[in-house]
């Protein structure tokens, strides 16, 4: 890691544990660092945690007092929107109430109330489960004049409508599981082991209750969302903040050897070893936990770290218009998506990933000067 990522990490450690931070560390800082803090930060969906890392800071770091008021008041946006989330998912929950429709929520705000201060958790959709009424659950937001948009276009494993202007992805399935990624039926079977109702946690969501997944569940659900994600188009920091925060919280609870079985049938165990080494170590609680799941070599852990979540390659796209350039970053960026898949679930998968994305492109050759 480069020196602004050192303190970056360090401010993330800070406000998670509530550790005292290396204050050499950030003597003597231009403003132009401060800045690249900032973006990567962002970028890496962990404006919030960082910034009460930040606020931890001792007056003797001398830190530009624009800059402050620059983050403090894009802390303050993060935290309407979480209010807004918060508010649109207690209004969502007393109108399925009303017809017996009961919702479980995945990741998000659910997640967020591990965090020290759960406004500062990065959200984006409501991820919710309705317990066999997937079906139901679009059909009143439909006699509600709310449209639902779902099919192969959208994703097989759930519906996306927008309620009060925020995007709710309505979950029949929690995993994708066809062409490339077929191998993931085994984690859904486990998955749906999991759901029974009095498995779940009551959670109150201002004057209403929603349920959150088991422990059992969340293990496989939330990692194997990573590994797909690392897989497919790679990580951001957040996400292994979540990890290693739900790891802290539940340790004790997880069948650990359950979870690696079922990753190793789906030919994801090694991206699982890699992403919980990670969460572990860059995070702080290597001390603390052991490796669930066995170490991982040093230089897969780096290659991971720094070409698929804190610096990747071909990320910004060229302009539109410039069709030779759009196109050679396209192959650039295929071709270095197969190197980290040869890395992470060998030649075979990635050979079938390249063909997959490629089959797409074909069928929708539209998409690919955009």
């Amino acid at each position: 890691m480069n020196i602004n990522d050192q303190r970056l990490f360090c401010l993330l450690r800070s406000a998670l544990w509530n550790t005292a931070l290396p204050i050499d560390l950030f003597m003597n800082m231009h403003e132009n660092e401060w800045n690249i803090i900032f973006k990567q930060a962002v970028t890496q969906g962990v404006m919030g945690i960082a910034y009460d890392g930040f606020c931890q800071l001792p007056k003797t770091v001398q830190i530009p007092s624009s800059f402050r008021l620059h983050w403090a008041v894009n802390v303050d946006s993060m935290e309407k929107r979480y209010h807004k989330q918060v508010e649109t998912l207690e209004k969502l929950a007393s109108f399925y109430t009303q017809y017996g429709v009961k919702i479980m929520l995945l990741k998000g705000i659910g997640l967020s109330n591990l965090y020290p201060i759960p406004s500062h958790r990065e959200g984006g959709d409501i991820d919710i489960f309705l317990f066999g009424d997937f079906n139901k659950g679009n059909r009143l937001m439909e006699e509600k004049g709310i449209k639902v948009y779902q099919g192969k276009s959208i994703s097989p494993k759930h519906s996306i409508f927008y309620y009060q202007g925020i995007p709710i992805e309505n979950h029949q399935y929690f995993l994708s599981f066809n062409d490339v990624f077929r191998k993931n039926k085994y984690l859904e079977r486990a998955l749906m082991e999991e759901i029974q109702i009095e498995h779940c946690e009551r959670f109150a969501i201002g004057k209403q209750e929603v349920f959150l997944p088991s422990p059992a569940f969340n293990a496989l659900y939330v990692s194997s969302h990573m590994c797909t994600h690392l897989i497919g188009s790679g990580l951001a920091v957040r996400h292994l903040i979540d990890w290693a925060l739900f790891l802290d919280t539940n340790y004790e609870q997880i069948n650990f050897k359950k979870v690696y079985d079922s990753f190793k049938k789906a030919n994801i165990a090694i991206p699982l070893q890699v992403i919980t080494s990670l969460s572990l170590e860059a995070l702080g609680l290597s001390d603390k936990w052991q490796h669930p799941f066995g170490k991982t070599e040093e230089k897969l852990k780096r290659l991971v770290l720094e070409r698929s979540i804190l610096h990747p390659l071909y990320v910004h796209k060229p302009k539109a218009g410039k069709s030779f350039k759009i196109l050679s970053f396209k192959i650039l960026r295929l071709k270095e998506r197969f190197y980290l898949c040869t890395k992470l679930v060998g030649n075979v998968f990635a050979f079938k990933y390249v063909l997959y994305i490629l089959k797409k492109r074909l069928l929708q050759p539209q998409k690919i000067f955009k």
